[in-house]
């Protein structure tokens, strides 16, 4: 297994803040479908957004300066927590936000001890900065 240069904790959470706010903008124009059901079909525009760009870069990646490195056994883990934790934006047990709290206290946590969010932990799936990436690439033309 190789050794990557994982990208920083500001370009994890700038890429995802990046995603999130890409797809809720998206979903704006279908607001004027009942709420329940927005929230739902954002939900799900998420899972495909994040499905869609497992393998590539997506639009948050690009601009955090951040890689792949996706391991292929579990992308279906990472797609489903991943969209679970947006999903925490829109859904609430006892009062608003509380999940989204939550969320981020895991996420918090799982980022000091690990260096990687909950959801790429649990995935195995993780970003590298640049020189992390070219490093990768460097070992796979070096060792075919």
């Amino acid at each position: 297994m190789l050794i990557y240069p994982n990208s920083t904790i500001a370009q994890k959470i700038t890429a995802s803040w990046v995603n999130m706010a890409l797809v809720i903008t998206l979903a704006l124009p279908f607001l004027y479908i009942d709420i329940e059901r927005w929230k739902f079909m954002t939900v799900a525009c998420f899972a495909l957004y994040t499905a869609l760009f497992t393998y590539h870069r997506d639009p948050g990646m690009r601009f955090a300066g951040t890689y792949n490195c996706a391991n292929s056994y579990h992308v279906l883990t990472y797609i489903v927590c991943y969209t679970f934790g947006f999903s925490t934006l829109f859904y609430w047990v006892i009062f608003p936000a509380d999940l989204f709290l939550l969320n981020g206290l895991l996420q918090a946590i799982c980022l000091y001890n690990t260096g990687n969010t909950l959801h790429g932990w649990i995935a195995d799936y993780n970003t590298v900065n640049e020189a992390g990436y070219l490093h990768n690439m460097d070992k796979k033309e070096r060792h075919p």
